[in-house]
Formats: C-alpha cells, sequence, structure tokens
C-alpha cells in the first residue's frame, strides 16, 4: 500500500511538473502571434517581430526595427478619426497596402514617425477639411487613388509620390509643392478637380503627372534666386491640360519640350 501511494504521488508530482513548465512555452507562442496593448506603459522591446498588435480599432504587425505597419481598421466602427503615432508602445512607420481604403475623415493628419504610406492605402478614402503629411514621407503607388481630397493639399520639402499615387482623385483644387518634392509618373493624371499648383525650386515633375487635369488653369514655378536649383518638368507632365493658360515658370527651371502638348491656349512665361 506504502509502494502505490509512493508511486502515485511521484505520478502526481510529474504531471504538475509539466504543467507548470509548459505554461509560459503556450504564452510565449501566443504572445508571438497575437499581443494586445492596453494603452498603459510600453512593451516594445518584448514584442517579436511579426506580432500582430491592436490598439483601439486599429491593427498592427511588428517589424524588424521595433517598429509597427498600420494594417487595418475594424470596420462597423464608425470613422478612423487620428491615426496613431504609437501602437503597442511600438512607433508607427508604415501605413500598410489598403489599411485604411475606402475610410471616412474630416482631418487627416498623418504622424510625423510614418515613413512610407503603402499601395491603395486610401484608395477611395474621403478626406473632407484638411491633409498633412511629415517631411520626407514616401507615397506609394495608387495610395490615394480615387480619393476624395481636401480642396487645399501640400506636399512638404523631400515628400516622394510614386506612380499613381493620386491618380484620378477628386475635390483637390489647389496644389502647393515644397522643395524638393519628387512626382512619380501619372501621379496625379486624371485629378480632373485641380485648379492651380504651386512649385517649389528642386522638385522634380515626372512623366504625364498631370496629364489630362482638365480643370487646371495655371502653374507656377516659384523661384528660389540665381543660386537655387530649379525644378525639373518631365515630359507631358501637364499633357492634354486643356484648360492651362497661365503657365509661369523660373529661369532655373528644366522643362521638356513636349511638357505641356495638347495645351490648346497654354502661355508659358518665364520669370526671374
Amino acid at each position: 500500500m506504502r509502494r502505490f501511494f509512493a508511486l502515485l504521488t511521484a505520478a502526481g508530482l510529474a504531471a504538475l511538473l509539466t504543467v507548470m513548465t509548459s505554461v509560459p512555452v503556450m504564452a510565449a507562442g501566443k504572445a508571438a502571434r497575437v499581443a494586445k496593448y492596453s494603452g498603459t506603459g510600453s512593451f516594445a522591446a518584448a514584442v517579436a517581430t511579426g506580432s500582430i498588435l491592436q490598439e483601439g480599432d486599429f491593427s498592427a504587425v511588428v517589424l524588424k526595427d521595433g517598429t509597427v505597419r498600420i494594417t487595418g481598421y475594424r470596420s462597423g466602427s464608425g470613422r478612423p478619426g487620428t491615426i496613431p503615432d504609437r501602437i503597442g508602445g511600438c512607433a508607427v512607420s508604415e501605413i500598410g497596402e489598403n489599411a485604411l481604403a475606402y475610410g471616412e475623415f474630416e482631418e487627416l493628419v498623418i504622424p510625423d514617425s510614418v515613413r512610407y504610406i503603402g499601395e491603395n492605402a486610401f484608395e477611395y478614402a474621403e478626406i473632407s477639411k484638411s491633409i498633412a503629411f511629415p517631411e520626407g514621407i514616401v507615397i506609394g503607388s495608387d495610395a490615394f487613388e480615387y480619393a476624395l481630397l481636401p480642396e487645399q493639399m501640400t506636399l512638404p520639402a523631400g515628400t516622394e509620390v510614386q506612380s499613381e499615387a493620386f491618380s484620378y482623385c477628386e475635390g483637390l483644387e489647389e496644389l502647393i509643392l515644397k522643395e524638393n518634392v519628387v512626382l512619380g509618373a501619372m501621379s496625379f493624371e486624371y485629378a480632373e478637380d485641380v485648379e492651380t499648383i504651386v512649385i517649389a525650386p528642386g522638385c522634380r515633375i515626372g512623366e504625364r503627372a498631370f496629364e489630362y487635369a482638365e480643370s487646371l488653369k495655371a502653374v507656377t514655378c516659384a523661384g528660389g534666386g540665381t543660386d537655387a536649383p530649379g525644378a525639373v518638368i518631365g515630359s507631358r507632365a501637364f499633357g492634354y491640360c486643356r484648360r492651362l493658360e497661365t503657365v509661369i515658370i523660373d529661369e532655373n527651371t528644366s522643362v521638356a519640350e513636349d511638357a505641356f502638348s495638347g495645351c490648346r491656349n497654354v502661355k508659358v512665361t518665364r520669370g526671374e
């Protein structure tokens, strides 16, 4: 009888030890897959690459550098509102492909921590009042394709806009490009409501960037003095903008021969 109880006790202890040692392993595995953050404190250093984070209605994935990419917004919870600059204690560095497509915003502010907006991230989005980007951001192809934009938009210094990022957008009437903005091919193609564009020194306007912007009336390349780098306007950059009449270009700006092809009434004036 004593031997029986001894064996039973030994078996029970072994089972208990097995359970105790397996719990941390199970917990660690779950944390590596899905980590939910309550908004208090930070555990960014403990979150593994590839972990899925959820904060409020936003979801994100952890990248190799410890920052996160926003991957989605819970549908049915109303307008996304303010885009967070941190999720799960980790800085938001990217907005992923299709992450906020069809979203509705009044004032869209992209946090300073964001370096890249992915393809189709805001496709068909509606932004009614204002939109603000940080300097040096890269806006991926088709990121705002078919989006309804506010009447005025400024792209800050060093922004890179990839091909067709704002193609077929609506609502935008005035576009201001700060220093050294780079617009890829067809980046604003068929932006049918744009009326005026102001281009700062050092900008690069790619091929067919504003082709078929049917409402465009005036383009100004602001001069920065004799030592300032001129803008570069590529082939057919303003092709077939049939209402374009007034183009003022500073002396340092380089313009492709066919930059204004198909523009019936355009008058190009070289300024200082």
